[in-house]
Formats: structure tokens, C-alpha cells, sequence
């Protein structure tokens, strides 16, 4: 798992993946449940991993860099967290293609 340590003294977890579909978005605070197909070596594993969070203007296709921790929700299962707060400084969208299958 990759994890990188924020000038505030954060410890956050990293997930890189393609954005797979959107669950749901609200267009007024940017509060989006997105799907992540992780890449290979991010410690989520193979299956699509659910993202919750502000993630305004992200395209599905896209690839990106989230930064965040990952929790277990009761009724929804494992979720990765994005930090707020700092979110458009989190927010990368990586300037690199994905990773072949």
C-alpha cells in the first residue's frame, strides 16, 4: 500500500486507478461516490474499490491519484476516503496513461 506523509503531518494512504462509473454525484458540493478499478501494486486489491468524497470534474476513463484513508462502513463495506479540507490540493489528475491490463 502506497502512503505518503502531507506537510501537516498527515499520514494518507494512496489509491491510483481509472475512474470505472460514478454511484453518485451531487453537482452542488461535489460530495461524489465514485468506482476505482485500482492499479496493480495500490493495495486495494483487484476488484473495483468504492471512493468517497469531493471529486469535481473527474471524467470516467480517467486516470487518477486519490489521497485519503480507507475505513469499513457497516452497511456499504470498505471505502477509501478522500481527506477534505485541502481538496483541490489533494485532487490529481495524473498526467500519465494507465498501466496496461
Amino acid at each position: 500500500m502506497k502512503i505518503v506523509l502531507m506537510p501537516d503531518g498527515a499520514v494518507l494512504a494512496v489509491l491510483d486507478g481509472v475512474l470505472e462509473r460514478v454511484t453518485f454525484a451531487n453537482p452542488e458540493t461535489g460530495y461524489t461516490i465514485p468506482r476505482i478499478a485500482p492499479e496493480r501494486g495500490s493495495g486495494a486489491g483487484a476488484e473495483l474499490a468504492t471512493a468517497v468524497g469531493p471529486l469535481l470534474g473527474a471524467q470516467v476513463g480517467e486516470f487518477l491519484r486519490l489521497r485519503g484513508r480507507w475505513s469499513s462502513h457497516p452497511k456499504y463495506g470498505r471505502q477509501f476516503w478522500r481527506r477534505c479540507g485541502l481538496c483541490m490540493f489533494l485532487y490529481q489528475r495524473a498526467r500519465r496513461p494507465p498501466p496496461p491490463s
